[in-house]
């Protein structure tokens, strides 16, 4: 019997649904995720201060080796008391990573490869909607 094979990491999935470079990676994340104002202030924001991004690059780094969509908010939330996750330019001005949108970048490519769902305790019908004991009233009634 063959040991099963590891689980691709996010950043190989990612690379192989964009064809990129990978030593691009963290830069064509973080051009995904950072919002449209964030990427307009970014070159004055570097000006002010060079590691306005630090935060940022340490996170993508950390999501980079993500085998599962469920260990996101792990990463996210050890983010919140990064030293560089603060400051006049990320708080107001919000030069920073949205993570709504690494969630759904996340969320998209680490989806399995036949669409489904990855709730693997649950079942699903004919269409592909989950079904659970958990939908229907105790007592049988709905």
């Amino acid at each position: 019997m063959q040991p099963a094979s590891p689980k691709p990491t996010f950043k190989q999935r990612f690379l192989e649904k964009t064809g990129g470079n990978p030593d691009d990676f963290i830069h064509d994340v973080l051009r995904l995720t950072l919002p449209f104002h964030a990427r307009l202030l970014l070159p004055f924001a570097r000006i002010l201060e060079q590691s306005v991004l630090a935060a940022d690059y340490d996170l993508i780094s950390d999501i980079a080796q993500l085998t599962s969509r469920r260990e996101f908010s792990d990463s996210v939330g050890v983010r919140r008391f990064h030293p560089a996750n603060r400051g006049f330019l990320r708080k107001v001005v919000r030069v920073r990573v949205s993570i709504a949108r690494l969630h759904r970048l996340v969320y998209d490519v680490m989806r399995p490869a036949d669409g489904r769902s990855s709730t693997a305790p649950f079942a699903s019908d004919e269409a592909g909607r989950p079904v659970s004991d958990f939908s229907k009233p105790a007592n049988g009634n709905r």
